[in-house]
């Protein structure tokens, strides 16, 4: 009897181990695997080879990013793969992937090709099967207070008719500084609350969930007639296409506009630093957990140099250059060495930019979905 409940006591205590093990995967590896992989295909040519890579990588982990699956997806697709890519649209669907993306536009490559036309009842069904694995991992609590605070700051961003930039200062700032404040509660509480937290930016996702609580869109039918606001529907419909959480984003910038306003210049040259609401230890921690993708901070840090100026210079200043316009950027006059760019890539388990170059190219010419992330920072 007592060796009975030793024994159960242990296997408890086992699968209580290995299950801490699993939410503590380090995803700094799970960064530098896809960077080798994307090597393997874009540079070296290896289709096949990097796309079992791909799949080597997202059987090790639950939560993966979604713009990975898609790349991988296409790539199966251009491989005339069609095992790895039920396989891979298996994972994409436990991590948000939803039918209705196959219309977008961007995903035309996928909704065009024959495997995918042959295999159109069997990914319903894989959808069917799969999507409560993905729901079920919500953290619905966070969501709903994110869509919240997301929703009343899209209400209040825009100016007034008539309204001077003190009186927008001195009526948006204190919301937007509260608004930033809750997200670092939740941070700290929680982590970054991105696409491993919350799931992927979706118009619909709290009445799919049955929860008592509003999407964004319902936010702005609520209020669409109270003068206190003056926005159009558009904010409140997110881009699906970016595949992945961006609900934090909007906040953090707009804090850092309302910093830089003066009161005289509404465009004022911004800080950079005033983006970072963490020291590089914690944004690195966060990558580890998963919680956030290291294009996320590379984005925070790049929106110093965007627009002020055009070709970032400054010696010691870290810069990334994440995005869709990278060939642009990296060629101006002046900029940062593209050896100094790839050290400072590497320290956050971004590939080299050469490895970017290429695999945008590639995308681009076979009329794949070439990235997302927000703002397209995870291209």
């Amino acid at each position: 009897m007592h060796y009975t409940i030793r024994k159960i006591a242990l296997l408890v205590f086992l699968f209580c181990a290995g299950s801490n093990r699993s939410s503590a995967q380090d995803y700094s590896q799970y960064h530098l695997s896809i960077n080798h992989t994307e090597e393997e295909i874009f540079v070296k040519g290896h289709i096949h080879q990097g796309v079992q890579g791909y799949i080597a990588v997202f059987n090790k982990y639950d939560f993966v990013f979604m713009g990975d699956c898609i790349t991988a997806m296409q790539l199966a697709l251009y491989d005339n793969d069609e095992q790895a890519f039920l396989t891979i649209i298996k994972k994409a669907f436990q991590n948000g992937l939803m039918p209705r993306h196959f219309q977008l536009h961007a995903m035309r490559y996928v909704k065009n090709h024959p495997l995918y036309i042959k295999n159109t009842d069997k990914i319903a069904d894989l959808y069917k099967a799969n999507r409560p694995h993905y729901l079920e991992r919500i953290d619905t609590v966070t969501l709903r207070k994110m869509i919240c605070l997301y929703a009343y700051d899209q209400l209040s961003k825009n100016f007034h008719p008539g309204e001077s930039i003190p009186q927008y200062i001195l009526r948006y700032k204190p919301l937007v500084t509260h608004s930033l404040s809750e997200v670092k509660k939740i941070i700290a509480q929680k982590g970054f609350p991105s696409d491993k937290i919350i799931g992927l930016d979706q118009y619909d996702i709290m009445h799919e969930l049955h929860i008592d609580s509003f999407d964004a869109i319902d936010y702005y039918n609520r209020n669409k007639d109270d003068k206190r606001f003056y926005t159009s529907p558009s904010s409140f419909k997110f881009d699906e296409y970016i595949f992945s959480s961006g609900l934090y984003f909007p906040i953090i910038i707009h804090y850092v506009s309302c910093l830089d306003n003066d009161g005289e210049h509404r465009y004022s040259r911004y800080d950079k630093r005033r983006y970072l609401i963490y020291s590089d230890e914690f944004f690195m921690q966060q990558i580890k957990a998963g919680n956030i993708h290291p294009k996320d901070v590379a984005f925070l840090y790049d929106q110093g140099f965007i627009g002020y100026p055009q070709k970032p210079a400054l010696h010691g200043d870290k810069f990334f250059n994440v995005g869709t316009n990278v060939e642009y950027m990296i060629n101006q006059p002046g900029s940062i060495s593209r050896e100094e760019l790839n050290k400072t890539r590497a320290m956050f388990f971004i590939a080299p930019i050469e490895i970017q170059i290429a695999k945008y190219n590639f995308l681009k010419e076979h009329c794949m979905l070439p990235g997302s992330g927000y703002s397209g920072c995870r291209s």
